[in-house]
């Protein structure tokens, strides 16, 4: 079996559900005493990474998973062309301001390096069982992909902010927040 990891997903989903994840008992809970292939973490960090950060990362990587991370790409939104329908916008000058405070951070690449790596172990024939943890609906095609060749594929979620089309499209779903919550 290979455990592909969408960190930011499982962050903020557990951050939300107020779930805290241990990655050596999240790991355990999804191997359930099977064999164990890939353990592959994907995942985003400001550059230098917050301690917030170095340690949810960091314990992934104790926990044995090879680690990626992808540097957090910011934008500034003042710099963003308004729409025609925007007539007046209203800007408020503060001389002490930090521009860093009007940036904004997303993730670039991590979602397509987590899907090649999961099509590759999957598809190169070297695992029968793939547990993807996220409730991302972009993994839907993928999920759908490795099933139909065969190869079970668990999604691992929280039930509140899964995609539906995700579950449907996987052979089998682990609620997150009882499997970490129950001993």
């Amino acid at each position: 079996m290979a455990i592909f990891i969408d960190g930011s997903n499982l962050f903020l989903s557990s951050r939300d559900g107020n779930v805290n994840v241990a990655p050596e008992d999240l790991k355990r809970k999804l191997v359930r005493g099977r064999g164990l292939g890939a353990l592959e973490y994907f995942g985003s960090s400001r550059d230098p990474p917050s301690e917030t950060e170095e340690r949810w990362i960091g314990g992934f990587r104790d926990a044995g998973f090879h680690v990626h991370i992808f540097p957090l790409q910011s934008r500034n939104p003042f710099h963003i062309i308004a729409p025609r329908a925007v007539e007046r916008m209203e800007i408020k000058y503060r001389p002490d301001a930090n521009p860093d405070d009007y940036l904004q951070f997303f993730e670039k690449g991590v979602d397509v390096a987590l899907t090649t790596s999961m099509l590759a172990v999957a598809l190169g024939g070297g695992t029968d069982v793939v547990v993807l943890v996220s409730g991302d609906g972009d993994f839907v095609p993928p999920v759908r992909e490795v099933a139909r060749r065969g190869i079970e594929v668990e999604v691992a979620a929280f039930r509140g902010s899964v995609k539906r089309e995700l579950v449907e499209a996987a052979t089998r779903f682990v609620d997150l927040e009882a499997a970490l919550t129950s001993s």
